[in-house]
């Protein structure tokens, strides 16, 4: 057991893997023999953690490409050092980012490479113009969908960042390729804890069966192990906070960032016409007032609250970040309690969802769920404008030392 395992012995012993998972295998198993070639997408940041020996079975027959995706995120000189690791197994591999359109160049020039011979042997017997089959796979959460919608040139595949997004299989063409999308897919056993955490720490195991506060000690705890001085620089930290217990580093942070204080309170800094509000039993409570021209005329009583949701001129604000130097922002505070959730959103929330709508969504709903399902019923209520939601839930914490 290395010296992480021993870690991390005690607090991990992860195992998830869902029924469609291995519905997902057998299908895997079929469809490789109609293919012509895997396309493999790892995560950058932890490519061995994140290869599926499951997945490595069943393509082991057909030719073969590794994406190491996520690479912007990844620390280049170790990027460098895993795609020789990976070449010198005779495999072929890039270092990509999903999110941008170089990156799936890189791989259509990559897939042709490695399957030169099928192509040349296409082209002679004059079946040059016929598409190349590929079958994308990985593990949940190592961005398939946003791969495939660059790939694609367009929205294709619904892309999120938490696992489980993909159900089912598609097939996706473009001019020179079907690309087959397969959901991500665990394996029935982690034997080493290291993999387990590691992840759980980008994301491809759901939170609902973690201890989200324990996880994201360790992952700071094993940042700082490996890039002390990157740590340091992003918080702004002195040398006696940085060799601090992992809980106790984890709180300076969180106090330096105005995230973490004494007392249970909130303090709110706010101008313009986004909103905070406060989620308590039940009921949803404004925490910020607008900064808006029909604001102030309900404030006037030239018009009525009910009159303002529907103003001509209601996109007015008064105040702004940005417009003029001498912004006077408005400060609050609220006395926070266990259970409560603070929402923090756009005009393009609250003018699309109701007030009791966005009650009964905050009531029913799983709180990790909330943000995508408060802006997919604003965009189903036909929200014309920018949605952004922040939800912050409250729990009270316990200082651990040592």
């Amino acid at each position: 057991m290395n010296e992480m395992d021993t870690r991390f012995a005690n607090q991990y012993n992860i195992q998830w893997f869902p029924g469609h998972m291995t519905k997902t295998l057998r299908m895997m198993e079929q469809e490789i023999q109609h293919v012509d070639a895997s396309l493999v997408l790892l995560d950058a940041r932890i490519p061995l953690s994140s290869l599926n020996p499951e997945i490595e079975r069943i393509t082991a027959r057909k030719p073969k490409l590794y994406a190491l995706n996520k690479a912007d995120l990844a620390d280049p000189a170790v990027t460098e050092e895993w795609i020789r690791y990976f070449r010198a197994a005779d495999a072929g591999c890039v270092a990509i980012s999903a999110k941008q359109k170089g990156g799936a160049n890189a791989v259509k020039v990559a897939i042709e490479k490695e399957l030169s011979g099928l192509l040349e042997r296409r082209q002679n017997r004059g079946m040059g113009g016929a598409k190349t089959q590929v079958m994308l796979c990985g593990i949940p959460n190592v961005g398939k969908s946003t791969f495939i919608n660059t790939f694609a040139g367009s929205a294709r595949a619904k892309a999120a960042d938490r696992p489980g997004v993909t159900k089912g299989k598609q097939w996706v063409s473009t001019e020179k390729f079907d690309l087959l999308d397969m959901p991500g897919v665990l394996w029935k056993k982690f034997d080493s804890k290291t993999i387990a955490s590691n992840l759980a720490f980008i994301g491809s195991i759901k939170d609902d069966i973690l201890d989200v506060e324990e996880l994201a000690m360790n992952l700071l705890d094993e940042v700082r192990r490996n890039y002390p001085e990157l740590v340091a620089q992003r918080y702004k930290l002195d040398a006696e906070t940085l060799a601090l217990p992992p809980y106790e580093l984890m709180e300076a942070i969180g106090r330096k960032r105005g995230l973490l204080v004494r007392g249970g309170k909130v303090f709110l800094c706010h101008a313009g016409d986004s909103r905070a509000y406060l989620y308590r039993d039940g009921q949803l409570a404004q925490l910020t007032h607008d900064h808006s021209y029909v604001q102030e005329l309900v404030d006037c009583g030239t018009i009525t609250a009910e009159e303002a949701e529907h103003h001509p001129q209601k996109n007015i604000i008064t105040r702004a970040l940005g417009v003029d130097y001498r912004l006077e922002p408005e400060f609050a505070t609220a006395q926070l309690h266990s259970g409560d959730i603070l929402l923090l959103c756009s005009d393009g929330l609250t003018n699309a969802v109701p007030k009791e709508q966005l009650e009964q969504l905050l009531r029913t709903g799983k709180f990790y769920d909330l943000p995508d399902l408060l802006i997919r019923t604003a965009n189903e209520n036909g929200g014309p404008d920018n949605i952004t939601a922040l939800l912050v839930g409250v729990e009270p914490m316990e200082v651990r030392h040592g």
